[in-house]
């Protein structure tokens, strides 16, 4: 059984299984689940009134039947607190119900199936309808019965829309697109004369089947216009060709490099879009491959997609996510805004990989084909910004969030570490009273800490996808229920919290919630700024600078001074910052640039948002491990400092006033002196005054928040 943040792999016992605020803590995943908690009785109530309020014993099943699928567990408290009543729910209903009430595997079906007694004499009818057939041996079937599934099938059918067809919903049956008319002429062709006249459905004993072909009453099945399913191989990626072949769109034929996967319009991208040097971050491919995935998921557990489909498709896209065709997707940045040309080409070489492994001809979008199998369900408009918010978390959650925390946990060992040395304060970069450097240092673990629950808010937003949405967010040609379930999926898929968004509209129309992530990085990269030049400016020196600090001395910093060595970590960080400030830039004009139902922009933004993440995350890491934990203190230098340090005579304000107490530091300045030598010359204050008042260590107060 998987224990801690491996829990969240198991789709059955993470999705829908309450855990408590203490198991939360002990299993690791704070934060990584919804925060509310619902025992398991209560979920099975909800779930058992959902069951109610289906319509019909069909859609029961078919409720219950896709429940084990998203929580095993909930599946059984539910069927055992009731078992009486639902055993009979769970299983197949019988053969006739099925053929009247289109059952599970009818409708998971891509074409339609019966079963007679005479299987040449159906399949000699089916020569043009147009419907896929398969038929087996039977004992007694009627011509009642046969008109009976037309009947059924006819009742599915919402005959006010021009040109109806096989429901629910047309999409489970698209490759067939049968009218009414069709279905009642099928059935009748079927019903041939000399068949023993005997009742109608409703009988036991008879066979008229709906659903996948099987053997009955050792009959042998027999199929007309359904080929059989391809096998997947054992095919290596790669294309061993070379030259070049032809793929198509539906502008025409256009010549791709042989040994390629993708297919005509990503090469037609490389031709119209080859600007710059800027390639669409890999990121995004490999969160395509789990938009993929999902989606083949969902689709084939919809029944619009045939299983070997699923398989192939599901392959490929997780080829994809582990980088492995990564290759095959050379897009440049500066496209289409919506990310169509970078989507497409996901969908040409996940195509053509699933058509490779099933043995299928490159070029010839079958057995799977890019628009109808891959992208299932989706448009440009809503997958593309549900990768950029996967790629997104993954780029935060595996890199960014992991190495602030290591710099944070870095600096306030420092701050830890220095607690107790006294050193002189400035501001306006002038000399001001004392405070302790691990105080000084704690403020810059403070800024971090504050940076990572801005990070971590902003990414909130990030965990709804717009998937689902489709084209402008109304959800067409996506199955009812598709947007939830994907969102599942891919939550399950990738361990994150991931969420269908609620309002599509926002979704596709805005970028806001990219727009809010980066400006966190923004925060983050104005901290990390802050800190690097503060340790540059005290680390100066090493004789004519504050040389507070002593910086790792990891290269040589001067081909001409010999000896000389620089601060050279901060400067990359600086640098760093310098370039997610100008980012930053980017992100917000651009969110700003949605006109109606999409923004346009997204490219510049993802490319933008995981530039700025990584080398922010790559920078600290190397700023911690060649800086940070490896500075040092010149105690003595710090010392020197606090002796000489005319603010000290802010102690005395207090005792002398605020004026007497001026005159003291002017004077010393003015003639070299201490500020020692210059209160007892005042006459303002005795040795043994001064001595008590002016104590460095008593001046810096206890710990970090004040008065």
């Amino acid at each position: 059984m998987p224990i801690g943040p491996s829990i969240l792999q198991d789709r059955y016992r993470s999705r829908g299984t309450a855990f408590s605020l203490e198991e939360r803590a002990k299993l690791g995943i704070v934060g990584r689940l919804p925060a509310a908690v619902e025992p398991l009785a209560e979920q099975a109530a909800r779930a058992y009134a959902q069951l109610q309020d289906q319509p019909s014993d069909l859609h029961k099943y078919i409720y219950l039947d896709r429940v084990p699928n998203e929580n095993q567990v909930l599946y059984y408290k539910l069927l055992g607190d009731r078992i009486a009543e639902l055993l009979a729910v769970v299983y197949d209903p019988t053969v006739d119900d099925t053929v009247q009430q289109w059952s599970t595997d009818f409708r998971d079906s891509r074409a339609v199936y019966l079963s007679v007694d005479r299987p040449e004499d159906v399949r000699a009818s089916f020569e043009s309808p147009g419907l896929g057939t398969i038929v087996s041996g039977a004992r007694h079937v009627t011509d009642n019965m046969l008109l009976a599934v037309a009947e059924a099938v006819a009742g599915q059918v919402d005959v006010s829309r021009p040109g109806a067809s096989l429901l629910p919903p047309v999409a489970n049956l698209r490759a067939s697109s049968a009218t009414v008319a069709v279905a009642v002429a099928v059935a009748r062709a079927a019903a041939h004369d000399g068949v023993p006249r005997e009742p109608g459905p409703g009988r036991p004993g008879r066979h008229v089947a709906a659903g996948p072909s099987h053997r009955r009453r050792g009959g042998t099945a027999m199929s007309h216009d359904v080929p059989p399913a391809p096998a997947m191989r054992d095919v290596p990626i790669g294309v061993r060709a070379s030259g070049s072949r032809k793929e198509f769109d539906s502008m025409g034929t256009v010549e791709v490099p042989a040994d390629r996967y993708w297919g005509a319009q990503t090469q037609r991208s490389l031709t119209h879009f080859s600007i710059g040097g800027d390639r669409m971050p890999k990121q995004v491919h490999h969160a395509y491959g789990y938009v993929k995935k999902a989606a083949a998921l969902v689709n084939a557990a919809a029944g619009r997609l045939p299983e070997w489909k699923k398989q192939a498709i599901v392959r490929a896209a997780e080829e994809a996510v582990a980088g492995e065709l990564d290759e095959h997707f050379p897009l440049f940045d500066w496209q289409t805004g919506s990310g169509t040309q970078s989507k497409t080409n996901v969908n040409e070489v996940l195509a053509d990989r699933a058509s490779q492994v099933l043995g299928g001809t490159l070029g010839t979008q079958k057995p799977v084909a890019p628009n109808d199998d891959v992208n299932m369900g989706q448009s440009s408009n809503d997958s593309f910004p549900t990768t950029m918010h996967i790629a997104s978390v993954q780029e935060i959650d595996d890199h960014l969030l992991p190495q602030l925390r290591e710099l944070t946990a870095a600096i306030e060992a420092k701050a830890d570490e220095w607690a107790e040395v006294v050193k002189i304060g400035r501001t306006h970069l002038e000399d001001a009273v004392p405070l302790t450097v691990g105080q000084e240092w704690s403020g810059y673990a403070a800024q971090l800490r504050a940076c990572i629950k801005e990070i971590e808010h902003s990414r909130e937003g990030l965990l709804a996808l717009a998937l689902g949405g489709t084209a402008v967010g109304t959800r067409l040609n996506a199955l009812e229920g598709f947007s939830r379930d994907v969102a599942a999926r891919i939550a399950t898929l990738t361990g994150k919290p991931f969420v269908t968004a609620e309002n599509k509209f926002m979704a596709l129309g805005s970028l806001d919630q990219m727009v809010r992530a980066h400006a966190a990085l923004r925060g983050l990269a104005v901290a990390l700024m802050k800190i690097a030049n503060d340790m540059r400016w005290l680390a100066s020196g090493p004789r004519t600078g504050f040389a507070e600090l002593l910086l790792p001395q990891n290269e040589p910093g001067s081909s001409i001074m010999p000896g000389k060595v620089n601060p050279t970590q901060c400067e990359a960080i600086v640098m760093i910052a310098i370039q997610v400030l100008g980012n930053d830039s980017a992100v917000s004009f651009a969110g700003s640039q949605g006109n109606f139902e999409l923004n346009e922009m997204r490219p510049v933004i993802i490319d933008n948002f995981l530039h700025s993440a990584r080398i922010l995350a790559d920078g600290m890491e190397k700023f911690r491990v060649h800086s940070v934990s490896g500075t040092r203190l010149n105690r003595g230098r710090i010392a020197q400092f606090v002796s000489g340090s005319l603010m000290l005579v802010t102690a005395l304000s207090p005792v002398i006033g605020y004026q007497n107490a001026a005159h003291i530091a002017e004077s010393a300045l003015a003639n070299g002196q201490t500020l020692r030598e210059a209160a007892l010359a005042s006459g303002h204050v005795d040795e043994k005054t001064f001595d008590s008042v002016i104590d460095p260590l008593s001046m810096v107060g206890q710990g970090v928040s004040g008065a």
